[in-house]
């Protein structure tokens, strides 16, 4: 156990100034006198994918700013205090939102990442060579790769999917000729490697297929990113694959007001400042922080307009 007047000095990963299930340790250090954080390049430990942080600190209450040595090189002081995260501070960035009382999983039906088949080589085919019969079972579908800031790009892919329109896996009797596409030697050795095959059919997708939501006008963001971006998806055309993150407005007429405004530098900026790192400066978006997004009082979104928030988010219907 430290004594009073004490000094530690660890390495910990950077992510604990920011994620979630780091509040306790954030509010205890910011208690005591963090004299200093380091942060070393992300090459340090060779081999592996990692930001490190040396956090230097004496047992004593917090007299004054923390000593920040950035990767930049630049040195400065900021007050690091409370549980929340400490990343805008450290960033210099300003997540200032005013008025944002509501949150975008407040104001949207569903907001998840996409379909994870376990096996995209075996169920993603070109769209122009769809094989015969299986135009029934192909959505257009769309991976993170594939979307671009500020340009509409149709998926040139094609998902074949098992599943009806309700979004409940088929009996593999009425699957034809699908089932002798999966089933072929080479489809269904790696069909059957995958480990959902435990609990699941050999051809069911490794995550559940909720079309209905995935096929309403939606906005796409991908899983990683150098900078966050969103893009419309009017016609709810696309299937979003697992490095796509879809998000479904209350209502379709709000989708251009949602995009502009998580696009502005105040939203992006408080993603940047929750998000985890991924390597080589990107961003990791997951579905927790894209709900956690502050929406201004001054947003004014048609989905709320017959209707108010209920405590879990979903729109209830006024008188």
């Amino acid at each position: 156990m430290l004594r009073p007047g004490g000094r530690l000095v660890f390495v910990t990963p950077e992510k604990f100034t920011y994620v979630e299930s780091s509040r306790r340790l954030r509010s205890l250090l910011s208690r005591l006198d963090m004299e200093e954080l380091v942060f070393l390049p992300e090459n340090t430990f060779p081999g592996r994918v990692t930001y490190p942080l040396v956090t230097v600190l004496t047992k004593r209450p917090a007299v004054g700013p923390t000593k920040l040595t950035l990767r930049s090189g630049e040195s400065r002081s900021v007050l690091l205090h409370g549980d929340d995260s400490w990343r805008a501070r450290i960033e210099g960035l300003s997540t200032s939102i005013p008025g944002g009382h509501r949150t975008l999983g407040q104001v949207t039906r569903r907001i998840s990442c996409g379909v994870a088949t376990g096996a995209d080589a075996v169920f993603v085919v070109d769209r122009v060579s769809v094989p015969d019969g299986l135009s029934r079972f192909a959505f257009p579908t769309i991976a993170g790769r594939h979307l671009q800031e500020g340009v509409e790009e149709v998926p040139a892919k094609a998902l074949l999917a098992p599943y009806d329109l309700e979004g409940e896996l088929l009996p593999e009797t009425e699957l034809g000729p699908l089932a002798d596409f999966l089933g072929r030697p080479d489809n269904r050795v790696r069909l059957e490697s995958r480990t959902c095959v435990s609990r699941k059919p050999w051809y069911a997708f490794h995550d559940s297929f909720p079309i209905q939501d995935m096929m309403q006008p939606k906005l796409l963001c991908k899983d990683i990113a150098s900078e966050p971006f969103f893009v419309v998806d009017q016609g709810g055309e696309f299937v979003p694959r697992h490095s796509v993150y879809y998000i479904v407005p209350n209502a379709p007429e709000d989708l251009a007001t949602l995009a502009q405004y998580l696009n502005s530098e105040p939203a992006r900026a408080f993603l940047k400042s929750h998000s985890q790192r991924a390597a080589n400066g990107f961003f990791r978006l997951q579905s927790r922080v894209l709900k956690q997004v502050p929406i201004p009082d001054s947003l004014e979104l048609v989905g709320e307009a017959s209707g108010q928030l209920g405590l879990d988010g979903a729109l209830v219907e006024a008188g």
